[in-house]
């Protein structure tokens, strides 16, 4: 759990190994990109709808990339299992309350159910969604997620520090 932040001040990212300031946006785009090419049998649409100039986050490139690995798993998942031929995946980056917010919505199996089996094998661990979580605020964000019952989409939320 996350005890009022471990980043300190700004100039002070070499007493954290993985800390760093990154651009999210290409990082996405290229998790977007290998995780659209895992299924080429499927009818899978991957939008992105990256925000302009976003600033930098100060986190973990590295805990934050399998994160966002192990969701968009998820939002596959979700697609391959309501046995539809086609599905769309939405990737939302911007700048929001002093945060960088991404946002991942799917056309998959909606309901809190879904995400009891959340998980995707990692080289380290299987990374449920608890997981995502606490590694996002170890990282001072947080994650949340909205699944309503109809229609059927399920979005996955994730606020990250910004570096201005």
């Amino acid at each position: 759990m996350n005890q009022g932040g471990k980043h300190g001040a700004k100039s002070d990212l070499s007493r954290y190994p993985g800390l760093a300031n990154f651009d999210l946006n290409p990082v996405v785009q290229k998790l977007a990109y290998l995780r659209q090419r895992e299924h080429p049998d499927r009818k899978i649409a991957v939008i992105l709808d990256l925000g302009k100039e976003l600033p930098k986050t100060s986190a973990d490139s590295q805990q934050i990339e399998a994160a966002l690995l192990a969701l968009f798993a998820r939002s596959l998942d979700a697609i391959i299992q309501s046995q539809k031929p086609y599905g769309t995946i939405t990737v939302r980056t911007s700048y929001k309350r002093g945060k960088i917010q991404l946002s991942i919505t799917d056309d998959g199996v909606a309901g809190p159910r879904r995400f009891e089996a959340c998980f995707v094998r990692t080289p380290e661990e299987d990374m449920n969604i608890t997981t995502c979580a606490e590694i996002v605020q170890d990282q001072d964000g947080d994650l949340y997620a909205w699944c309503p019952s109809h229609p059927a989409l399920t979005t996955v939320i994730m606020d990250l520090p910004a570096e201005l």
